[in-house]
């Protein structure tokens, strides 16, 4: 029942490794499903931080005409 698991586990994580983009894809040495997926929420929270910081930097350099 265990190895049933890891074989999905593995699986998992072939599919995901061939599905990413050049651009997001990280070294698949001993990673798993569930590492790669918060390796995924990271980067997107990162990039979510950086575009709202962008646009409220831009934000407060507005004048009013």
């Amino acid at each position: 029942m265990y190895q049933h698991h890891i074989d999905d586990d593995e699986k998992a994580t072939y599919v995901m490794l061939a599905i990413m983009s050049s651009k997001i894809q990280i070294q698949p040495e001993n990673m798993d499903a569930h590492t790669i997926i918060m390796h995924l929420k990271e980067l997107i929270d990162t990039t979510s931080k950086t575009r709202k910081y962008e646009t409220s930097r831009e934000l407060f350099r507005c004048k009013m005409t």
